[in-house]
């Protein structure tokens, strides 16, 4: 198995595979920030794209919420979930096709980042969310080793 490699963090990446939020609610085809790399795991930030100008105002005014937008290097008008961490261990994120880098957050905007959340610690009020992901056991998705060993015919994707 593939270590993982310190290099990636601060990438963005995308998983479209499902697997269930902090809450309960079924998330597919997001994108996460790799925050750190721990052990055999990555620690990810999820991401979320404004809808509206009154939905970025709202969104930013939360102090958990970290803007990474078009004018940060991003392809849209997003932001990062701060005070939640999802966890992705390595055979996963090494194993499924579904999962993908996407892009780089500029170094200085990155560091910024970091500080940030380093500040939401510091304040007990902060509640903060870590979850493992967990991918849902659906028939459409496929580990690689499991492509590899069918027939072409036989897979449809």
């Amino acid at each position: 198995m593939k270590k993982i490699k310190k290099s990636l963090v601060g990438t963005v990446l995308h998983i479209g595979k499902p697997f269930e939020s902090h809450d309960g609610v079924s998330l597919n085809n997001r994108f996460m920030c790799i925050f750190s790399v721990e052990s055999d795991h990555l620690m990810l930030m999820p991401m979320s794209a404004f809808h509206s100008k009154e939905q970025k105002n709202q969104r930013l005014n939360g102090i958990v919420n970290f803007e990474y937008s078009k004018k940060h290097g991003n392809t849209c008008d997003a932001y990062i979930k701060c005070n939640q961490i999802y966890v992705l261990r390595n055979e996963d994120f090494n194993n499924f096709d579904e999962i993908k880098l996407s892009r780089k957050i500029n170094k200085e905007h990155f560091e910024k980042l970091q500080n940030h959340v380093k500040n939401l610690q510091k304040d007990s009020k902060n509640k903060f969310f870590k979850t493992v992901v967990n991918f849902k056991d659906l028939p459409r998705t496929i580990k690689k080793e499991q492509i590899n060993k069918r027939k072409f015919d036989d897979y449809e994707r």
